[in-house]
């Protein structure tokens, strides 16, 4: 089995944790119990990895990020330094009640800095989320949501041949 790559000092990797290959972790970064990587991911500095969380091939982690238990994150996915994803749609001390909804992303999914992804929220193959978002709800394939709450922008495709000179 291929071991995760250590980069700097101190990283807490829980020895049950499986890497298909060439799968770097940098200095102060926690990877929990269960977690699976495919090849080639790359988790920040200072980041947090919860239990059972699968991240697919080439998922790049930035720095300060926090991936919360349980959560499924596809191929080719990028996520910026100190975004949150969580689990817990009513936080409380003791709650009895508590079940946990981690969140879904799907393949080549961007999200910027500092956004935060609610519970149980979906994010569709190739969308964007920008800086600073909070999304409360699921993001369909190629769309781009930005702002707190996160609101529906331009589509991927449409902004793209906008960046091109196209006519939108």
């Amino acid at each position: 089995m291929p071991e995760i790559i250590r980069r700097g000092v101190a990283a807490d990797i829980a020895p049950d944790c499986f890497c298909e290959g060439n799968c770097t972790a940098w200095s102060f970064v926690v990877i929990r119990g269960g977690v699976t990587m495919g090849k080639n991911c790359v988790i920040g500095s200072l980041s947090y990895i919860g239990n059972g969380v699968s991240l697919g091939n080439d998922v790049h982690i930035q720095d300060k990020a926090h991936i919360t238990a349980g959560s499924v994150i596809g191929d080719r996915v990028f996520i910026g330094v100190g975004v949150v994803l969580m689990d817990d749609k009513y936080p409380r001390v003791g709650n009895k009640d508590y079940t946990r909804q981690p969140p879904i992303i799907g393949d080549d999914v961007r999200i910027g800095c500092n956004a935060s992804i609610l519970p149980g929220i979906r994010l569709g193959k190739g969308c964007l989320v920008g800086a600073g978002a909070v999304v409360t709800r699921d993001v369909p394939p190629g769309g781009v949501v930005t702002g707190n709450p996160a609101r529906r922008k331009l589509s991927r495709e449409a902004m793209m041949a906008n960046e091109a000179g196209e006519a939108l």
